[in-house]
């Protein structure tokens, strides 16, 4: 049995809950905030659905109302569809802009640099022996393809003091 009221002291507030899953997602077609719960919703012909989503979300005008809808509907239909579908018939482009994609790509961008700086540490390490704090906060500066180069340059150093000289220099020439 579900809860239908929230009460706090003398505030009630009656509620009804709607399992989406169980409710036509006709009604959701039409109202693109609500198209992203349509994927949720039941169907007798999900991929006609997923179809009927995409092109209602092809009809938006405004082109960052359409990439975070697109962004949430893409998310969201991954629970209930193939990876394969919902690229055959949501647009990646629009993924691509929306804020939420954005974010997510940054997030990842950041863990690749951190594992990048923590694969050098434990490179510099291995050859050179104990790394000083001040050589991991100049590495902890550089991006991940300065990093890369870092990397390679490695086996060149015979020295941790080559290692400094080589981000010396680096610091010099920007």
């Amino acid at each position: 049995m579900f809860e239908d009221r929230f009460q706090v002291g003398e505030t009630s507030h009656r509620y009804r809950v709607i399992r989406i899953w169980e409710c036509d997602p006709t009604p959701l077609l039409f109202q693109p905030e609500l198209l992203p719960l349509a994927v949720l919703a039941k169907s007798e012909q999900p991929e006609m659905l997923l179809s009927q989503v995409a092109d209602s979300i092809k009809n938006i005008a405004d082109l960052r109302q359409k990439s975070n809808i697109a962004a949430c509907v893409e998310l969201l239909a991954g629970i209930n569809y193939s990876e394969e579908l919902i690229k055959m018939y949501l647009q990646d482009d629009l993924l691509k802009e929306s804020v939420t994609y954005q974010r997510i790509l940054n997030d990842g961008v950041k863990i690749g640099v951190q594992r990048e700086f923590d694969f050098i540490n434990r490179l510099l390490e291995k050859r050179f022996g104990n790394v000083n704090e001040a050589l991991r906060s100049k590495l902890n500066t550089l991006s991940i393809e300065e990093l890369e180069l870092f990397g390679e340059s490695l086996f060149d150093f015979n020295s941790l003091e080559d290692a400094i000289e080589w981000l010396n220099n680096k610091e010099q020439n920007h």
